[in-house]
């Protein structure tokens, strides 16, 4: 109820400069925290760029060398030797001394 309160007071504040785009603005924003509501996730998984709801993987998610990494965090090599690596969003997962590994995520960024 606070964020819907929140919306409405910031809508009332900017009512006469660009009142209608703003207003659809708010409006993508409300239904995507509703969403998150819903579906039990923390409102850290709004996209505001296109107001898409983005559900983070999680801890424990695995991915190989060559694949785009589908969370930003800490990255940990399952196996011997293993190392850990900070690894953005989008990036391309590394090898690990020469060869193809696989990597498992062990901490948010």
């Amino acid at each position: 109820m606070a964020v819907y309160y929140l919306l409405v007071t910031v809508m009332e504040e900017l009512k006469d400069t660009l009142f209608y785009s703003v207003s659809f603005v708010f409006i993508g924003l409300w239904f995507s925290i509703r969403k998150c509501y819903v579906k039990g996730l923390s409102l850290e998984c709004i996209n505001l760029k296109n107001l898409e709801i983005m559900p983070k993987s999680p801890i424990g998610t695995t991915a190989s060398t060559g694949q785009k990494c589908p969370e930003s965090g800490v990255w940990k090599v399952i196996g011997s030797p293993s190392t850990t690596a900070p690894i953005s969003e989008g990036n391309t997962m590394p090898p690990y001394g020469g060869k193809a590994v696989t990597w498992k995520l062990i901490q948010y960024a």
